[in-house]
């Protein structure tokens, strides 16, 4: 077995001992570490994609940082949609019922991490960057609940 196999075998045991403790059961669990697992992995690439795509605009295509932003955003969301629907969520629901439910998924997510950051800093008056960090850890697990429930897993 190798390094990654075992690493993930002892997370997803813990997973599923902690699963237990509040009636959850292993199979349930398996799933959900396994659509988790996927869901980070295409939220990296789709990172990626972005940082990827506005770099070639700007340095190679000469483009103006702001729509090749904004171009880069939307090639990255289409990454996610297609990573989160095929292969974290393994869906096959159509694009006319998943596609709008993504997009409002996304929006509201963005809302949020914004929310968050805002709040931290006007409220609890955090550095900037600590409040970035909280609002990249808790969006996510939003994002994966949402898609999960509603995006993608209500048919």
């Amino acid at each position: 077995m190798n390094r990654v196999a075992v690493h993930d075998s002892v997370i997803l045991r813990i997973a599923i001992r902690v699963g237990s403790i509040f009636g959850i059961s292993s199979a349930t669990m398996r799933i959900h570490f396994m659509q988790g697992w996927r869901f980070g992995i295409t939220g990296i690439l789709a990172s990626l994609t972005h940082i990827g795509c506005i770099y070639v605009f700007v340095e190679w295509l000469d483009l103006w940082v702001h729509a090749a932003n904004l171009a880069s955003s939307i090639i990255a969301a289409l990454v996610s949609y297609a990573g989160n629907k095929y292969w974290a969520f393994q869906s096959d629901a159509s694009h006319r019922f998943e596609l709008p439910r993504f997009v409002i998924a996304t929006l509201l997510s963005l809302i949020s991490l914004n929310t968050i950051v805002a709040i931290g800093i006007e409220w609890f008056q955090l550095h900037y960057l600590p409040a970035l960090i909280l609002a990249q850890v808790i969006t996510p697990i939003q994002t994966y609940i949402v898609h999960h429930l509603w995006t993608f897993g209500a048919r």
